[in-house]
């Protein structure tokens, strides 16, 4: 047991301990903070961005095909806030049709947009030389920014397929039971339709049944836009049996020729003051004989109430419009406006004179 001497002292130690210890506590009303910036530093690790956002092209309705007459233009976004060096030029920018290098003849590049993130261009070429499927490749490097990184090298399929050589066709008639002849054009490639054609659900055939025999030319157009000119050739129809033939003043002969063939042939090709004076047409089909209708008709300058007879035909004509400026003709016409040439009888436009004009 500790006596009363012993605890005395022991709480006089611990309250001089006690003592000491307040006199070296500070207590203050303010706190003072310190930031001190030893460097600014930006770090962009995001490469430039180029995207392709648009294509125009001025095959209208036929956007997916070109030809060298087209012109074509890409709209593309470059993303980047820091450019230390633009490269967005020729020198980066290539074409290639199934990854053979081409270079249009006509290549423009507009900036039309800028702002501190992005720029917008625009890309024109035309004059393309070639076949096959249209890329674009930009170069590496084509945009470097303040931290020295590049803008990757791409490649963007514009999905439009050039294409400079008109189809090609093969012709083919098929008689059919009626007498009337199916025409058809195989075509090695789509091609569009044709007024008065029906064209198959693989754009790949046209096909038209004709009546009579009948040679002539048409455009047949692929969805590039390139055209070509093939022979309709008809030569074994009879639903419509057709004959016509022309009166020539170079020689005073009529030429009645089948449907297919040129009548007047000489008077045509030669230089002559003589020219043909008249055309007939014959026709016989199997329904109507109205079926082919024409109209014809001239201002008659021989004096007021004059008439005459073609002299060769007989048929007659006047003074003023013959027949007139709305008179239609046909097989079933009045025998005014019939004549039998060379056994057959036919619808005549224009007379001769005894003392030709």
């Amino acid at each position: 047991m500790y006596n009363k001497k012993t605890i005395l002292i022991i709480l006089l130690v611990i309250f001089f301990i006690f003592l000491l210890s307040f006199n070296n506590t500070a207590f203050g009303k303010y706190i003072l903070n310190f930031d001190l910036q030893a460097a600014n530093i930006n770090i962009d690790r995001c490469p430039p961005k180029i995207e392709l956002l648009d294509i125009e092209n001025s095959n209208l309705n036929y956007e997916h095909y070109a030809n060298k007459t087209h012109n074509i233009t890409f709209k593309f976004k470059i993303t980047e806030k820091n450019i230390l060096k633009n490269n967005f030029n020729s020198n980066y920018i290539k074409f290639s049709l199934d990854n053979k290098i081409i270079s249009p003849k006509n290549f423009k590049i507009t900036l039309f947009s800028q702002n501190n993130n992005e720029l917008l261009y625009d890309i024109k070429i035309s004059g393309i030389d070639g076949n096959g499927i249209l890329k674009i490749n930009i170069l590496e490097g084509a945009i470097i920014d303040s931290s020295n990184l590049k803008s990757d090298n791409k490649v963007f399929d514009t999905g439009i397929l050039i294409d400079n050589v008109p189809p090609i066709t093969i012709f083919k008639e098929t008689l059919l039971s009626s007498g009337k002849s199916l025409a058809n054009f195989n075509c090695n490639e789509k091609v569009r339709s044709l007024i008065g054609w029906n064209l198959s659900d693989n754009k790949m055939v046209l096909s038209k049944e004709f009546s009579n025999i009948i040679e002539y030319p048409i455009p047949i157009t692929d969805y590039a836009q390139n055209t070509s000119y093939s022979n309709v050739s008809i030569k074994t129809a009879s639903y419509i049996r057709l004959n016509y033939g022309t009166y020539d003043a170079s020689d005073n002969n009529i030429n009645l020729q089948e449907a297919g063939n040129i009548a007047g042939y000489n008077t045509i090709t030669n230089n002559l003051i003589y020219k043909t004076e008249a055309l007939m047409v014959h026709y016989k089909d199997s329904l109507d004989s109205t079926l082919l209708q024409g109209r014809a008709y001239l201002y008659m300058h021989f004096g007021e109430g004059s008439t005459d007879n073609c002299k060769y035909s007989e048929l007659p004509y006047s003074y003023g419009y013959n027949p007139s400026n709305s008179d239609w003709i046909s097989m079933s016409s009045s025998a005014l406006h019939l004549a039998y040439i060379q056994g057959k009888l036919c619808m005549q436009f224009r007379r001769s004179r005894y003392e030709c004009w």
